[in-house]
């Protein structure tokens, strides 16, 4: 069973700074202060950031795992000639956003690839 949450990465970016920052930050700032200035419910408050922190982070653990980036393209993958492995990339994002791309994703897909054209002056190849 795989399950998706469905985060934005808007979403998990916020949840992920608040889960990784903000609440362990806010968590140690009440411990501290709540000795200094005897805060109410010290341990209680605590106890209930820890709670929430570890929750969320579980949260985007799944959210993490599952997530799969849109793919620009297909990596296929012929591995039925034991000596030789073809490989062939069809991309499906266009050009000019391929360009300006810094890292592409790729689906991998194993399909026995067509035949190569026969080199010479009947066959078609240079």
């Amino acid at each position: 069973m795989k399950l998706s949450l469905g985060l934005g990465n808007k979403v998990y970016d916020v949840l992920k700074f608040i889960a990784l920052i903000g609440l362990p930050s806010l968590t140690t700032l009440y411990f501290v202060l709540g000795d200094i200035w005897n805060l109410p419910d010290v341990q209680q408050v605590i106890g209930s950031l820890t709670a929430i922190d570890t929750f969320l982070g579980a949260i985007l653990g799944l959210s993490s795992k599952s997530y799969s980036p849109p793919a620009d393209g297909t990596l296929m993958v012929d591995n039925t000639h034991p000596d030789v492995m073809g490989m062939q990339m069809q991309f499906h994002t266009p050009q000019e956003e391929m360009a300006q791309k810094s890292m592409v994703h790729l689906r991998v897909q194993s399909t026995p690839l067509p035949a190569p054209p026969i080199p010479g002056p009947h066959g078609g190849g240079a």
